[in-house]
């Protein structure tokens, strides 16, 4: 279509209309039928141009209006969307964030039924092992930011913990630079496709299982770093094993802190020591971990906070610590 400049017309139609009333006035006075049959051509003329010019301009008002209408429609979608995966979902919880995670497991085949509404149950917690078995991810019995990310399949638009946790990872591998930020956008996206390319998988931008089960596994592979003469032996072994945990942090100044752990060291006397403080159900003090982001530590406090899957990483800076905030994190467990 022949795009016409809606200034130039607008001065085309003004110099139109005036010469046409010139000829009309003259015609009157000098009674011309030639000149009245001239006026008569250019108005023919001028109609046809004016008829091509609102055809043009109607249809792209159209256009526009429809894909404003598009756009909000998909906005709105996206901002409707409520994700659940604001905290991890474990054996004994009951809440509406579990009864959501029941339906989710249901939908995907994986629940037959819901018998307790919104209690995580043991037929709950071995529905979720079913899941991350079924899509290779660790396989706690927990439902952290990467079995609730690839149970609701993140896309462009989501936004939260779970976007923060697959930007993280993604990071980690070399494929996102951007802001962690935990919002699902136009980076994250295209990182997604990526490592979806790189991994023989469907390249569509949605985090789904498939996409959080490579994940995991090249993650795996590359969760400690190769031994060197400055490294002592590897934590991850034939004997180790790997779980998924929620991290904070912690000083040896806090309030009502005394700086010595429950084993007895003086982490004031000792600020460059790897400490962490853990549930001694889960892992047992005095057990040498490998925690992601943190490295090699030792498992010699407890805190009253700090039950199952959960750690607090001792780090001898306050600022660090509150830098740090909470985090999920994969710790290796040497047995």
């Amino acid at each position: 279509m022949k795009h016409v400049d809606i200034l130039s017309f607008d001065y085309y139609c003004i110099a139109n209309y005036l010469n046409f009333f010139l000829l009309y006035f003259f015609s009157e006075f000098v009674h011309m039928d030639e000149l009245k049959g001239l006026m008569s051509e250019r108005m023919l003329m001028m109609k046809k141009k004016s008829r091509t010019f609102m055809k043009g301009f109607i249809l792209t008002v159209i256009t526009g209006v429809c894909f404003l209408v598009f756009d909000s429609m998909v906005m709105n979608v996206s901002a409707d969307r409520q994700l659940i995966g604001e905290k991890n979902l474990s054996v004994g919880m009951d809440n509406d964030q579990v009864n959501k995670l029941q339906l989710l497991l249901s939908h995907a085949g994986f629940l037959e039924s819901i018998s307790n509404k919104g209690e995580f149950t043991k037929e709950v917690q071995q529905a979720v092992i079913a899941f991350q078995q079924t899509n290779h991810i660790q396989q706690d019995g927990i439902a952290g930011p990467q079995t609730l990310g690839a149970l609701q399949v993140l896309e462009w638009g989501d936004n939260g913990r779970l976007v923060t946790y697959l930007q993280r990872k993604l990071e980690k591998l070399g494929y996102y630079n951007g802001p962690v930020d935990g919002q699902f956008d136009q980076l994250t996206n295209k990182a997604v496709k990526h490592f979806q390319a790189d991994h023989g998988l469907q390249v569509d931008g949605l985090a789904g299982p498939k996409t959080y089960g490579a994940l995991h596994k090249t993650l795996t592979k590359r969760l400690v770093p190769s031994r060197s003469n400055h490294q002592k032996e590897s934590p991850q072994s034939s004997q180790s094993t790997t779980i998924q945990m929620e991290a904070t942090a912690y000083t040896a100044y806090c309030d009502g802190c005394s700086g010595i752990t429950y084993t007895g060291l003086d982490l004031r006397a000792n600020p460059d020591k790897k400490v962490v403080a853990v549930d001694p159900q889960v892992i047992p003090l005095g057990s040498m971990v490998y925690v992601e982001g943190y490295g090699e530590a030792v498992a010699a406090d407890i805190g009253g906070a700090i039950k199952g899957n959960r750690i607090d990483i001792f780090m001898p800076n306050r600022d660090d610590a509150l830098k740090f905030g909470r985090q999920t994190v994969d710790v290796t467990i040497k047995n």
